[in-house]
């Protein structure tokens, strides 16, 4: 998810700590890493379904003492099936946004060089 965030060009990497963390923290809490999956009402039950944590959480847990919400098989096939469509969705944002990315970096070093060229002009006068 990060990389999906990250994929926007931007100058400030503040805005993309901004953005992860507005998505971050809500999905940690429905995912049932502070409050089991058991103790969710259904409406939030449902909602942990879009979070991939949530299969991770279930796995560590079966793993750890035995206790799953849902079949350790079926926590595999759809953290498999997050992993996937997160990494085909990452590989075709940054596919997108690469060439403005290029560009920009082009331009801040266009940029730095008249920014030296300045300092240097001026301290020979």
């Amino acid at each position: 998810m990060g990389v999906l965030v990250a994929a926007y060009p931007t100058d400030m990497t503040s805005n993309v700590m901004i953005i992860m963390n507005l998505i971050k923290f809500p999905i940690l809490f429905v995912s049932g890493i502070f409050i089991p999956l058991h103790g969710l009402p259904p409406y939030l039950l449902f909602l942990s379904f879009i979070s991939p944590i949530t299969f991770l959480t279930d796995l560590l847990r079966f793993c750890v003492d035995g206790s799953n919400f849902f079949a350790y098989q079926f926590d595999i096939v759809l953290l498999t099936m997050w992993v996937v469509v997160l990494f085909i969705a990452g590989y075709m944002l940054h596919k997108i946004t690469m060439p403005k990315r290029l560009a920009e970096t082009g331009k801040t070093k266009k940029k730095m060089r008249m920014m030296k060229k300045n300092i240097e002009a001026s301290k020979v006068l």
